[in-house]
């Protein structure tokens, strides 16, 4: 049986793409901060592991992967309100840019077999020139969301 590894969990696309790889027969681990609403994965959360941490804490993503053993692992985890990034940049970066690094370094020391996607944005893209957009079209962020 695969394993995969989720943060971001709880939110929307979280919750669908623990749902979907439920339905293909994979063990489902997730990390999602404490006291964050799991309403999304009430109804799978009998079926699932849930790991309480924070992917911009190296030691979170060091103990999510440690525990969940994955074989892929899915970071959908963000700070996804571009109102809010430019309220808290900082917190963006943190999020957005460090948590992957974390994930991946947590990976590459317990399990270098796993692989890997990171969700991303649009907005990485800015006021693109083309459209529409794809693997060659230069990174133009213009937000601390689209930075990150």
């Amino acid at each position: 049986m695969k394993t995969a590894l989720i943060t971001g969990i709880a939110g929307q696309d979280g919750s669908f793409l623990a749902e979907s790889l439920l339905a293909d027969g994979y063990r489902v681990f997730g990390i999602t901060p404490e006291g964050l609403p799991l309403g999304h994965i009430e109804k799978i959360k009998d079926n699932i592991s849930i790991i309480y941490g924070d992917i911009s804490d190296f030691e979170s993503g060091l103990r999510g992967v440690d525990e969940s053993q994955p074989d892929e692992i899915y970071n959908l985890a963000a700070m996804s309100s571009v109102a809010d990034c430019w309220k808290k940049p900082a917190v963006a970066a943190e999020c957005n840019a460090l948590g992957p690094l974390n994930i991946l370094e947590a990976m590459k020391r317990i399990k270098p077999s796993a692989r890997f996607l990171q969700a991303s944005t649009c907005e990485i893209f800015g006021n693109a020139y083309a459209a529409p957009q794809s693997e060659d079209t230069p990174f133009h962020p213009v937000s601390p969301y689209g930075i990150a």
